[in-house]
């Protein structure tokens, strides 16, 4: 394609003062990307970059930093998918058995407690007079 001078403009001086034309680049997805940039700047949009942040970004740093995933080492975007995805359920496993573990010490401890509250109760509720 043979480059041409910018046709006589007002603006030309100032717009390209050393060269023939000045190339503006453009796409046809621009229309979208204002769309976007627009919902980004909204309120709702700012709300969403909050939560994404807070829920998901923690995961991935913690994936790169603690877990060695700072580079996959397979071939293709099928492959890295499929490494993402374990690495995730591998992250969500250790999460759920460490509250899993939680809920179970706190139900054992609560079951203690019931038993020895009931162990302690029950002869003081034989002899409670009905009214």
């Amino acid at each position: 394609m043979r480059k041409s001078p910018c046709p006589p403009c007002v603006l030309k001086e100032s717009c390209t003062p050393k060269s023939l034309f000045k190339r503006i680049f453009m796409t046809a997805y621009e229309d979208c990307y204002h769309r976007a940039y627009e919902r980004q700047l909204s309120r709702r949009g700012k709300r969403m970059k909050q939560v994404r942040q807070s829920t998901v970004e923690p995961f991935f740093g913690s994936l790169v930093h603690h877990y060695g995933l700072s580079k996959i080492n397979v071939l293709g975007k099928a492959a890295a998918h499929q490494v993402m995805l374990m690495a995730a359920t591998c992250f969500n496993l250790k999460k759920y058995l460490k509250t899993f573990k939680r809920k179970l010490a706190n139900s054992a401890a609560m079951d203690t407690m019931a038993h020895l509250t009931g162990a302690l109760f029950t002869p003081l509720i034989a002899f409670t007079p009905n009214f």
